[in-house]
């Protein structure tokens, strides 16, 4: 395959390998209204924060802002009162902040259940009341923006980018805790919301590169189109195109495994960016320290098949050194048979390496 069994090994590694792929492997929504699903976050999850406040905005303290959260929630419920909907199945979160062109008062309601001639009429009167309307990642989760015309725009882009922050940091929370599941729908449900969340985007990738890395393995047919979608939803993750940002640790993890990812494309331009991906990778803090040994060891498998040997045996040798500090499983015997490092294995370092390193009853990377 042109690929070492330990990789495949080390693919239990990266936490992302650990969840459902029946799950993963459902398409994931890019638009509002494309795709829809349940809707197991709350108005709570997505209310806006001192800390989704960028540079020019003010959160206003509940009492600065009670009178007009109140007009534009009883506004509401007049409508949904005349449309059918029971106010007692409509719960309000409510906010309001002050920008150079005025103040906005953000309305997030939940509906116990789907009102659709509500929510219609909620979105046909919104222009005509001085509001801006839309749905949050599902039927029954909605937004109402009250603000000068100037404003609804920026207001309704500042409290989708906040929505999408909080539930892509619940999407991670899943994936670490290794609910695949909760992972995709809380990931998915934030992408609905704001196409180029990091933090979602990163998630799903994420959790794609497993189920791509398998179809690979077997020479699957769809393999190619899957590798490039998760590789795809990686990229926009570290982009500057992406909102919310990454922590300095889930970028590190997104590139390990978007570095890893490309070396299944198996080409030379691939390995080349598999290679630069994974040098940003090791000079990062991985939350996961032994995720940082296999990101390592992916940047020497990549230096090996491009024949710059000199990096190649720096980086297996920095690899190794730690991986006898810190244990992955598939490195310390696996390393021996990977066909990456076909090109070391004339140098005289190599028999180095297999002396000071031998080889062990243990740790047979499930071969």
């Amino acid at each position: 395959m042109g690929l070492g069994l330990s990789r495949r090994a080390l693919v239990a590694a990266f936490a992302s390998f650990a969840v459902c792929a029946a799950v993963v492997a459902a398409p994931v929504a890019r638009a509002e209204g494309e795709e829809e699903m349940p809707a197991e976050h709350s108005a709570y999850d997505m209310a806006l924060a001192e800390g989704g406040m960028p540079e020019g905005w003010t959160l206003l303290k509940s009492a600065d802002g009670a009178a007009d959260e109140n007009a534009l929630k009883d506004a509401v419920l007049a409508l949904a009162k005349e449309k059918g909907a029971a106010a007692d199945k409509l719960h309000f979160v409510t906010r309001s902040a002050t920008a150079a062109e005025g103040k906005a008062v953000f309305a997030l309601i939940d509906l116990d259940e789907r009102a659709d001639a509500f929510s219609i009429a909620l979105k046909d009167a919104a222009a005509g009341k001085g509001w801006a309307f839309r749905a949050m990642g599902a039927p029954t989760r909605l937004l109402v923006v009250a603000a000068p015309e100037a404003l609804r725009e920026k207001a309704v882009a500042l409290q989708s980018s906040w929505a999408a922050k909080m539930l892509a940091v619940k999407a991670t929370s899943a994936l670490e805790a290794r609910n695949g599941p909760r992972a995709v729908l809380m990931a998915k449900t934030a992408i609905a919301i704001d196409p180029k969340s990091a933090g979602a985007n990163s998630v799903i990738g994420r959790m794609m590169s497993g189920e791509a890395i398998q179809a690979a393995q077997h020479q699957g047919e769809d393999a190619p189109a899957m590798l490039k979608k998760a590789i795809d939803m990686m990229k926009l993750s570290v982009s500057k195109e992406a909102t919310g940002g990454l922590t300095p640790g889930e970028r590190a993890s997104t590139l390990g495994e978007l570095g890893l990812t490309l070396l299944y494309v198996k080409t030379t331009k691939a390995d080349e960016e598999a290679r630069d991906v994974l040098k940003e990778a090791v000079g990062l803090p991985f939350d996961e320290p032994r995720t940082g040994i296999v990101a390592r060891y992916n940047l020497a498998c990549s230096y090996g098949r491009l024949k710059d040997l000199d990096s190649a045996f720096k980086e297996l040798t920095a690899t190794l050194e730690a991986n006898a500090k810190s244990p992955v499983e598939g490195i310390g015997n696996g390393w021996r048979q990977d066909a990456d490092f076909e090109n070391l294995k004339a140098d005289p370092r190599w028999a180095e390496l297999e002396k000071k390193y031998p080889a062990t009853g243990g740790d047979m990377g499930g071969y």
